[in-house]
């Protein structure tokens, strides 16, 4: 077995879709774009996401432009390496 660590537009692909869903919920649009922020700024991280939050925790995910501290915890989650046969 080989561990994948997801690519940064991987995980900003899932933010997306946590905004549309979010948005199709009429949830508040500060809500929406927060997420839509994380996910830009996830997307052009120079380095990978997935490695730094597992480096830094929320810590330093929650330290990235537009991602605070419920979406750096959503951030984590995702980003933990998947198993590949």
């Amino acid at each position: 077995m080989i561990n994948r660590v997801l690519a940064n537009s991987d995980i900003a692909a899932a933010l997306e879709r946590c905004a549309d869903l979010l948005e199709a919920q009429h949830a508040d649009a500060n809500r929406v774009r927060a997420y839509r922020s994380a996910a830009h700024s996830e997307r052009s991280f120079p380095s990978s996401v997935a490695e730094l939050a597992q480096r830094g925790g929320c810590e330093a995910l929650d330290a990235l432009y537009g991602v605070g501290r419920s979406i750096a915890a959503a951030t984590l989650l995702r980003s933990k390496p998947t198993r590949a046969a």
